[in-house]
Order: C-alpha cells, then structure tokens, then sequence
C-alpha cells in the first residue's frame, strides 16, 4: 500500500487514497517531539533529555515504547556530535525497528540517498519504504507499507527518524508547502 507525506518540515499528513489517516501537530524547529492523531488515537514522541537519546512514545496517555540513540550502531544516521542510529522498541511486541539507508542509492558520493527502509533488527524484514522525489520546488515523499494494517507508531518513528537524518545533515528535507 502506498501513502503519501504532505508538509513534512512543519508537521505532516500521511495520506492514502485523498484520506488523511494520521495527522502530526507542528512541531518546533528545534525539538524531535512529535504528536499526532490517528482515528481516536493520540500519540506523543517525548524526549527524556536535552540530547534526544531517550524518547518515551505514548499512545492515549500509556506508554507504549521507547525510542534510543544507539551509539555507532553502524548506522547512516549522522548526529552532529557522534555516529550511530534511532531504534524503536515496543512494549507490545518483542521487537525492535530502526530506518536504514537503502544500498542502491548511494552509487554516486555526491548524491544524496532518496530511499530508506524500516528494518526489524531481529530478522532484517523490511516494513515500509520511504522515496524521497526531490525537484527544485518540492519534494515528494512516499511510504510503500509492506502490511495489510497501517501501524502508525511504525509510520510516525520512520518519519521521526528521517526527519533527524536531514537535521543532523543540516539539510532541508522539503521546501515547505503552507496550507
């Protein structure tokens, strides 16, 4: 199933078929915090410290998972003062994810990469995809989910977590688009 990323740099709607199925609160340019709203469903990403090491993910109030800085986690995520990567561990499941660049698209240095995917850590599956189309006056970001139900902390960590790639890069992620 493909969904469609609007307005990602101040907030975003992830959109399938004209929908909009979850809706992020803006959130200031300095802070990973992220709420958004699926159906009835609140969610909050809040950090723990100053640093972004430790986020605590709520859903309805009840902490529901944490997100972690792993240090040189042999990631691609570049933090301006160290290497390593975000991991998202659930309460409910026995598993752990983190967004991962894909091989093909770093064939030319100079080239930034467009594509990224949600691994499982355990297993190496994939479940979603992330492309990033860039043009001179927008950029358009599509999520290819590999499930038959859209797991929305799962969508909200892969945008988290892209979002904190292209701040550490220093690099705008889209023009904004103001509605």
């Amino acid at each position: 199933m493909t969904l469609t990323i609007e307005s990602y740099p101040v907030g975003f709607k992830v959109i399938r078929d004209n929908q909009v199925i979850i809706k992020a609160q803006q959130t200031p340019w300095y802070s990973d915090r992220i709420t958004y709203e699926c159906g009835e469903v609140r969610g909050l990403m809040k950090a723990l410290n100053i640093f972004g090491t430790r986020i605590d993910l709520y859903k309805d109030d009840i902490q529901t998972g944490e997100i972690t800085w792993k240090w040189g986690a042999g990631g691609f995520v570049r933090r301006s003062f160290w290497w390593g990567r975000y991991s998202l561990r659930l309460k409910n499941r026995n598993e752990s994810y983190y967004l991962k660049q894909l091989e093909e698209a770093v064939i030319l240095p100079q080239i930034r990469p467009s594509s990224y995917s949600l691994v499982s850590e355990s297993n190496e599956k994939v479940v979603l995809t992330i492309s990033l189309d860039r043009s001179i006056t927008k950029t358009t970001i599509t999520l290819d989910y590999f499930e038959s139900e859209i797991d929305e902390e799962l969508v909200c960590f892969a945008l988290f977590a892209l979002r904190s790639i292209y701040r550490g890069r220093q690099d705008a992620l889209i023009t904004p688009i103001n509605h």
